[in-house]
């Protein structure tokens, strides 16, 4: 069964389809940005599903979206140029495939700092969901409890509703108790990864400067690590193996020696 593997994030060259080829025609603009490939999968031993619109825009869109946000973030803090992030390429299949321009600094930034930083606080990301449910559900319970006893004609009985609604309630405010204190606690450690994010892209910004990027990072750093997908960058082969990879646009794939994707036999 064929495998397939990515150029490095950022890497550049002139073949057909390779980072930062330019298919319109003439010599390419000199600051075209070069592509950068992910792979976005489902988590593991969950089944590949289609890429139905509602998938799309549920669970791919908003990762994209969160990606894009860094980019700006990344670029202000920078002083670069602004630019847009383009989609340059997406498989219409699960796990996606997407070649992104102009999302470098981004993409490297999650896969050096966020992604590892998910999973280093995996567990408590997945308990602090679990616990805003269990809250959400409780507290449901109780107005549903309270709601029969305002009806109920026998005074023992509505009594004895009320009392389990109570009851409820006290254990819904228990959890979000415990749901705050798990959630700042997160929101403190996402801080401190701002300020590293930061500290590698300008090492000499201005304190005041940094408080205002570490606002607008942790939008981004947030939905990337409460993602449900998985992003791969360099080893997509494992998730990959057997599908085609998609050709860039406007360039057909007719030879393996100039396409970006190396075949492993």
């Amino acid at each position: 069964m064929p495998e397939f593997s990515f150029p490095p994030i950022g890497a550049s060259g002139g073949a057909p389809g390779a980072p930062g080829f330019y298919s319109g025609g003439g010599q390419p603009p000199a600051d075209l940005p070069p592509l950068s490939h992910i792979v976005l999968a489902p988590p593991v031993g969950i089944a590949a599903v289609p890429l139905t619109p509602s998938y799309l825009e549920r669970t791919v869109a908003p990762l994209l979206r969160a990606i894009e946000k860094l980019q700006v973030v990344c670029n202000l803090i920078q002083k670069k140029s602004e630019r847009e992030v383009v989609i340059a390429s997406i498989t219409h299949r699960s796990p996606v495939m997407v070649a992104l321009q102009g999302a470098i600094e981004a993409l490297s930034l999650m896969r050096d700092m966020i992604i590892p930083w998910r999973r280093q606080n995996a567990e408590r990301i997945s308990r602090l969901k679990e616990q805003q449910i269990s809250a959400e559900i409780a507290a449901k319970s109780a107005e549903a409890l309270d709601t029969r006893a305002r009806g109920e004609a026998h005074y023992s009985l509505a009594d004895k509703l009320s009392a389990e609604a109570e009851l409820t309630r006290a254990q819904a405010n228990q959890v979000r108790t415990e749901t705050k204190k798990l959630s700042l606690d997160l929101e403190k450690q996402r801080i401190e990864l701002a300020l590293s994010i930061i500290e590698r892209l300008a090492p000499k910004l201005p304190s005041e400067e940094r408080i205002a990027y570490v606002i607008r990072l942790l939008g981004p750093i947030e939905h990337i690590s409460n993602s449900e997908l998985e992003v791969i960058f360099d080893d997509p082969h494992r998730v990959f193996a057997g599908v085609t990879p998609p050709a860039s646009p406007g360039v057909p794939s007719s030879s393996t020696e100039d396409d970006p994707y190396t075949e492993i036999q």
